[in-house]
């Protein structure tokens, strides 16, 4: 066994959560321990030229959160993104209606469905707007800030989607079932709550709170760079898959993991497990029941991403899109990630696109060899956009059995429990499972809160 070294925090997990916490404690003697060979958990960045593909998370939250902050202080560029993220496939071209609410009336279907489908896309609307008046009201008092994190916890938080929605019309049934997997569920999956916030964001105006319409110029994962620029080297150890978490002793706090060179242990003063809940759960000891209730009511769905180059030189078709929903193909959504490139540059010298696909039908095809999912994903993607016959020129494949972190029904219930987190104050959780639905926000917040209460530990 190696020998025992002592640091003031250990960090497992280097996902954003691990690295932001890293980021607040720096100048401390802190180690942060990461079981794959990479750091930044689901944020990942391909490049080629001036252009980026993101695998994993792709939008950047607005200028007053906490990562817009972040990127202020990293001295990083997030741009708003200039296309429409309203496209969708319908038939053999791609609309993009001005607002959400014209789909009944522009996508193909017999009128009695159209009739419908004009109901059911009213009772949504409303169901938004009352989320965003929950969440855009402002509040200045830590009381009205838990009253407001409160009842954005539980929103619609008891009923499924496929409940809230109540049936659909068959021609809307696709497009239902590509909204509900951006949150990486299927409809029966996800609360009303945490799909009713995905949709806001996605389709809500572009100041508010949680909306999702700004990039970071060279890929997300620059935020990931520019964490470890901070850090250094040394405050990172990958290939370091954490076994325990013993924090029985009142001295001090052990950490065993795995290493290259085989069975290690360091201890610490005080230990952030930035991890997602099952494993958190797995390693963390002791483990108080009322939280090993509630990390085991954390709800995760697979996402399967494709990230596609293309060499064209000429304007194309999909220009002023962003974002172009697929229901009904091999894909939920198509992501135009060089939108926000093409405006800024004289020269144009390709394109770039995801291509993501959530929830169970992503762990369906997840355990294919790359080639298979790549050909699935790329013939879709050609009977979309014939245009690009001929024109790909590297594709990346990237799976994530643990994607997304999304509230099924009655999760709200050990909403307490979670953000008490462990009874040990030198123990802090920190993680993007803290909400209905998880984020780069919601990650950097939970670690936030973590940092505050193993630093109080110390006082």
């Amino acid at each position: 066994m190696a020998t025992e070294t002592h640091y003031e925090t250990v960090i497992v997990g280097g996902g954003l959560a691990g690295l932001y916490a890293a980021y607040q404690l720096r100048g401390r003697r802190v180690l942060v321990l990461e079981a794959s060979e990479r750091v930044g958990g689901r944020i990942r960045s391909h490049r080629m030229g001036n252009r980026w593909v993101n695998v994993g998370a792709h939008v950047y939250p607005n200028p007053e959160s906490i990562m817009g902050a972040l990127a202020e202080e990293l001295g990083l560029e997030v741009i708003d993104i200039p296309g429409s993220l309203r496209g969708i496939v319908a038939g053999d071209k791609i609309i993009n209606p001005s607002r959400a609410e014209m789909l009944p009336f522009v996508l193909p279907m017999p009128i009695r469905q159209r009739v419908a489908f004009v109901r059911k896309g009213l009772k949504l609307a409303l169901a938004m707007a009352r989320f965003n008046r929950i969440e855009h009201r402002v509040a200045t008092t830590d009381e009205e800030r838990e009253q407001q994190r409160r009842q954005t916890v539980d929103f619609e938080a008891g009923r499924t989607f496929a409940e809230f929605i109540n049936g659909v019309p068959a021609a809307m049934d696709p497009l239902i079932r590509a909204l509900a997997r951006r949150s990486a569920g299927e409809p029966e999956q996800v609360s009303a709550g945490a799909a009713l916030m995905c949709l806001a964001h996605v389709m809500g105006p572009a100041n508010a709170p949680g909306a999702t319409a700004r990039v970071m110029v060279g890929g997300t994962e620059t935020v990931i760079g520019g964490l470890l620029a901070a850090l250094g080297n040394d405050a990172v150890r990958l290939s370091a898959p954490v076994t325990m978490v013993d924090a029985t002793s009142e001295k001090n706090i052990q950490i065993d993991f795995e290493s290259p060179s085989g069975p290690s242990t360091v201890t610490a003063d005080t230990v952030i497990v930035a991890t997602p809940a099952p494993i958190a759960r797995k390693i963390l000891h002791p483990m108080p029941p009322e939280l090993g209730a509630g990390l085991d009511s954390v709800t995760y769905g697979a996402f399967l991403s494709v990230g596609i180059f293309t060499n064209e030189t000429a304007p194309a078709s999909t220009d002023h899109l962003y974002a172009i929903t697929t229901p009904g193909k091999q894909f939920d959504f198509l992501f135009n990630h060089a939108n926000p490139v093409h405006p800024r540059s004289a020269h144009r010298d390709g394109g770039a696109f995801m291509a993501y696909r959530g929830g169970p039908r992503a762990e369906e095809l997840m355990n294919e060899p790359d080639e298979k999912i790549a050909a699935a994903y790329l013939a879709q993607f050609l009977e979309i956009l014939p245009e690009y016959q001929g024109k790909i020129v590297e594709v990346h494949v990237q799976r994530w059995p643990l994607g997304t972190a999304y509230a099924a029904p009655g999760r709200n219930a050990y909403q307490s429990v979670l953000e008490a987190g462990h009874p040990d104050r030198r123990v802090g959780l920190a993680g993007d499972y803290f909400d209905p639905l998880s984020g780069m926000e919601q990650a950097v917040r939970a670690a936030r809160l973590a940092v505050d209460k193993i630093k109080s530990a110390h006082r």
